[in-house]
This record gives structure tokens, sequence and C-alpha cells, in this order.
């Protein structure tokens, strides 16, 4: 197994909500991986808009007994069983209140069960399946939660910001606020936490910055905007949140962008000429993180970005989205694909043709040097591609663009731009 393998292994167990112990422990596991990281946090209490932060939450033991003895919902076995910051509890409840407190869905297979939260309403509760409640039914039962509300615990999360030659930057940002959760959040957290420890130990400086965020999703969010919006608006470039990324999907999916043709939306028309397939949803299916970062009052490039997205596989959010569920070979797939994304923008320019006519390429040892011949379809005619890329190279198109009108490859079409640059066929141009 690789090392983005192992993170998943040791991050999967933990019991994350808005704030614990268990967040924290978290950002210190990716600290470890990635070589640096800036863990910060909230103080609880603090207010913004209507948003209040509140206090941590721990648990260290929950179940329910029947009147037979025998035990359900053990938050040992697996913490996706109790709903997240409930409160505690020790005593035996009668079927008319205990109903109420039972989480299933029908449409989940037998042995699955939901998962649920409530983090902003004092409340208790244990996610089942369904055949587990109609056992339970009619009975009187004990219930026992072993979880306090921690006046030290603040809001945790984690930051870091590798320069480039601009203070423009990629934003990476993924949530780290569900337990164990295999493609829903242990996928997200490895992808960037790799991304982050490659570019990190890479020393390379990129043409933009890229910021990568490791944050409780929507609140984090939310309050993340408070402390850096101005900064943001000014320099984001575009940003992504990572999740669902661990299935065996071949295609990946997301959001249409907000900003209509802007760079994001023509580097992932681009990559579809590399062999990348794209299923792409009206923006109103939108999730929580990329919903704040695009909000009309912050109005940044913002996307997620999935295999398969949220919503749309059966195990979302339910039981059975377990580390058996995703795939090393989707992480590290997944990893390409954002490592292109970022190359690829930041390596992207506009050049503008000089010449009066198209060049002769023969004089500068470029092309074919025999005409007249259609039929090699086994050599690739670069002539012809170089000529097609000073045909689009009037100022306006940029080398995302081009790829995507060529369908060429980005690296490819890239490499063309220099040549054109080297042998004086074309200048560049600023307006980028």
């Amino acid at each position: 197994m690789g090392r983005v393998w192992e993170l998943a292994k040791r991050i999967y167990p933990l019991n994350r909500s808005i704030s614990s112990e268990d967040n924290l422990k978290t950002l210190e596991i990716l600290k470890e991986y990635i070589g640096n990281l800036n863990i910060k946090h909230w103080d609880i209490g603090e207010s913004f808009s209507n948003w209040v932060i509140p206090k941590g939450w721990k648990c260290k033991n929950a179940w329910i007994i029947d009147e037979k003895n025998k035990k359900y919902c053990d938050f040992k076995e697996r913490n996706l069983r109790l709903t997240s910051y409930s409160i505690p509890i020790n005593k035996t409840i009668n079927w008319s209140e205990l109903k109420d407190h039972l989480h299933y869905s029908k449409e989940l297979d037998k042995h699955q069960y939901p998962y649920t939260t409530s983090y902003y309403n004092k409340d208790w509760g244990f996610n089942v399946t369904y055949e587990e409640y109609k056992k339970l039914k009619n009975q009187n039962c004990k219930v026992f939660i072993d979880s306090e509300f921690l006046d030290n615990c603040p809001m945790h999360y984690g930051e870091l910001i590798l320069k480039g030659k601009t203070k423009k930057e990629i934003v990476i940002t993924t949530y780290i606020c569900h337990p164990s959760m295999g493609n829903n959040e242990t996928s997200g957290i490895c992808v960037a936490s790799e991304l982050a420890r490659k570019f990190f130990e890479k020393k390379e400086v990129y043409e933009y910055s890229i910021r990568f965020i490791f944050i409780p999703e929507t609140i984090g969010s939310i309050f993340y905007l408070r402390d850096n919006l101005n900064y943001l608006k000014k320099n984001t470039v575009f940003g992504l949140v990572l999740t669902c990324l661990g299935d065996d999907s071949t295609s990946f999916s997301m959001p249409l962008t907000y900003k209509k043709n802007g760079i994001l939306d023509r580097c992932l028309n681009s990559l579809e000429s590399s062999g990348y397939i794209f299923k792409k949803y009206p923006i109103e299916h939108r999730g929580s993180d990329e919903r704040q970062f695009a909000w009309p009052t912050v109005d940044l490039d913002f996307t997620s970005i999935s295999k398969t997205k949220y919503h749309e596989f059966r195990e979302y959010h339910s039981s059975s989205d377990d580390l058996s569920y995703i795939r090393e070979k989707s992480l590290i797939e997944s990893c390409e694909l954002i490592e292109n994304i970022i190359n690829n923008t930041s390596q992207n320019i506009k050049i503008k043709t000089t010449t009066i006519g198209e060049p002769f390429l023969m004089s500068l040892d470029l092309g074919s040097k025999i005409g007249g011949l259609f039929h090699n379809q086994n050599q690739k005619d670069m002539g012809t591609d170089l000529i097609n890329v000073l045909w689009y190279s009037n100022g306006n198109n940029d080398t995302l663009d081009i790829s995507s009108l060529l369908k060429l490859e980005f690296i490819y079409v890239l490499e063309l731009q220099k040549i054109c640059l080297n042998k004086g066929l074309a200048i560049l141009s600023n307006d980028i």
C-alpha cells in the first residue's frame, strides 16, 4: 500500500465533527504527512453574521439495550452510529419517546444506516437500519450516551500557503468535520494532503500561489471568509472543493463553474482533450463550501470536484461509505487530475502571431519537407498543428483556449507556442 492509503487508514477512524479533539488530531497527522501545516482556530462563542462557534464535542461511548438485553448501536464499533453532537443521556426510555430519536432510511439496504448530526440543536439520536428499527419497536430500552461539550476545544482548521511568483492564487479546500466515512470525507482530505505534500516537497515556485485549507464544512468556510475575504476577492484565480474522490468512477463530476468561460471552466474543457471525462451538473446542484466561496457577495470562481458527485451514489451519507468503498488508485487518479489543473493554469500563456500570412516553416527547419503527402497517418504533422496554433494566436486565445479548440493536449500546444516564440513567429501577449 502507498503512503496516501496509509494516511487514509490513520484518519478514517477518528470521530471528527464541527469541533472536537479528533479534528485537532487529524490536523496534527496532516501536518506530519505534508511536512508543514499551520494549525489555527476560532474561539468558542465567536460570532459572525448569525453564525456562532459552538463548544467542542466528545463522546466516549454510547449504546441502546433492549428488553432482551441485546445491544444496538455500539459507538465503539462505529462512531457513525451516534448522531454527532448528541447530548449525554443514561436512562430507560419508552418507545413513544425513543422512536423520535432513531434515524433510518427505507431506501438503504437492510444492513445500512444513515449519518446524522445535531450541531446547532441540543438533542440526541442513534442511526439504525430499518430492520433494527422494527425490532426495537414498542420496547422500553436503556439508552446510554457518554458525551460532553468541551469549553477548552475551539474550532480548529489547517492552512498552508505555498507562495508563487505572484500573489494571485489557486485555492484548494476540503472539510474535516465528518466521522468515519470513506468517500465523503476521507478521500478529500487524503487527496488535498497528498497534493500539498508533493507541492511542498518540490519547492518549485509556480506562477500562482497555492492555498490549501482544511476546514469544518460551511461554518468553517464562512468564518474563513470573514477573516480573508478582501484578500481572496483580490487574488483568487479559482478554487476547488475536494470531496468524494475515492470511488471507482472513470469520470469526474462537478457543478458548472460560477464564472462561465473563466480560467477553471476553460481548463476543464482543455483537459477533455487529454482523455478526461467530466460530468457537469447545473450550478444549483452545488454543495455547501463552494456555495459559500461563490456566494454573490464573495463571487469567487469556485466549484467542487468529485469522482461520483455527492448525493449521486447510493452509499452517500450512510454506513456503507466506509474505507472499503474507496480505492487507492482513485485517490491517486484524483491527485493527478488536480495537479494537471494547477500545472496547466499556472503555465497558461497568450501569444500573438507577427507574420503577414503563414510562415515558411521549411526555412525554419519546421514541418514536413515533402509536399502533397496526405496519406501518412502514422506520423504526427507538427507543421500543420503549429500553423493551426498560429491561426488562433490573435492575442485573445490562450493555451487553454487553443488546446480546447484544436482538441490537442495542453502540454503539446504549450510546446508549439514556445517554438513560435523562439522562432520569432509570435510575441507574448500581456493580456492574460
